[in-house]
């Protein structure tokens, strides 16, 4: 007679829908974060989300005042938003607080409240309405691991995470000292027109750069503020606006492109801080972003500050603050005072989207 020993059985509670429909959409778990799910009026649900104050360097009710007012602005430019969902994801007393004063701020301005609930560490409460005994003791439960589809062997830096740029290694960092020696670091004319052509197509073939000088040399162009402004043109509208910008801004001849006639594009001030009801072409953005990593990580450090707040400032443009904030760290450990960088970090900081972020 043979003796078999069955397992011992363990309960398996299923994922809740919001948390899931959360971390589905992001494509990983957050922490020190709020999350919502925004309900909109016959259109699919938006997800947003906002990082934790700390509130244990800084105690009182003025950060959480300032996320929920932050929160409420997003929601707000969110077409045909009605209601939210929200998920506190962090440490229990902070993540709840935060949850409970933007759930009243937001429910103050309109909006209907739905479901809310708590994840730290590997558990989740449901959290009672904002009015009706707040105070309550929570019932926690045991919460699965994310998903396979969330752990990805290889990092997407279009979706999810931020994704840090690899480190250079010792010798491709020598190559590219080598082909900057060869430059010419005080040219007083400067091929404009040539470096536009040369990002250019670098995006359109997208980012296929045949070889590791002709990206460095990329890099180095992007020390002249005016390409730079009018890579942010190209990779945020396309050719047309690009070289609109630098025939303007030289006031002299530039062989024309395909714009249309009075079909004006943004200025780089009204692109850079996000006003408009139009955002720019996904596809570009991405390709961008494929070139634009490159860049850096061909680079050598000192040429990458432009590159690394141009990527800041597409992840942005695209409703994606964490990976801007990443992009911006990683400027700041090379450049600490880069003022571009630093404009663009207070507006990161600030939790503001563009304006086409929720238009759409």
């Amino acid at each position: 007679m043979t003796t078999i020993t069955a397992p011992p059985r363990v309960r398996t509670v299923a994922l809740p829908a919001l948390l899931r429909d959360i971390e589905t959409v992001l494509g990983y778990r957050p922490s020190d974060s709020i999350a919502l799910r925004v309900r909109r009026r016959r259109r699919s649900f938006a997800v947003l989300r906002v990082d934790l104050p700390r509130l244990h360097d800084f105690p009182g009710e003025e950060l959480l005042d300032a996320l929920a007012e932050a929160v409420e602005g997003m929601v707000g430019r969110m077409a045909a938003a009605t209601g939210f969902d929200i998920v506190g994801y962090g440490e229990g007393p902070v993540a709840r607080r935060a949850v409970e004063t933007v759930t009243a701020r937001l429910v103050l301005a309109g909006r209907v409240a739905h479901e809310a609930c708590l994840v730290t560490s590997n558990h989740w409460a449901a959290l009672p309405a904002v009015d009706c005994n707040p105070g309550r003791e929570l019932r926690w439960i045991a919460l699965a691991s994310a998903g396979p589809e969330m752990q990805l062997a290889d990092p997407d830096p279009h979706h999810g995470r931020f994704v840090p740029i690899p480190a250079s290694t010792p010798a491709r960092q020598a190559a590219a000292l080598a082909v900057l020696a060869e430059e010419e670091p005080h040219d007083p004319e400067r091929d404009l027109l040539s470096d536009l052509e040369s990002w250019s197509a670098a995006i359109a073939d997208d980012a296929l750069l045949e070889s590791d000088p002709a990206t460095i040399r990329l890099a180095w162009s992007l020390r002249h503020k005016l390409t730079r402004d009018c890579v942010l043109m190209l990779a945020a509208w396309g050719p047309d606006a690009a070289y609109r910008m630098l025939a303007e801004s030289l006031e002299s001849p530039v062989p024309p492109r395909s714009w249309s006639v009075g079909a004006e594009p943004p200025t780089v001030l009204a692109t850079f801080i996000g006003r408009g009801s139009e955002g720019p072409d996904e596809a570009r953005v991405r390709r961008s972003i494929d070139v634009l990593r490159r860049v850096v990580e061909a680079a050598p450090a000192s040429l990458a500050p432009p590159p690394l707040v141009l990527l800041a400032w597409l992840e942005w443009s695209r409703g994606r603050g964490s990976a801007a904030a990443g992009y911006l760290d990683a400027c700041a450990a090379v450049e600490p005072d880069y003022v571009l960088a630093r404009l663009f970090r207070r507006v990161v900081d600030s939790g503001r989207l563009p304006d086409w972020c929720g238009a759409r």
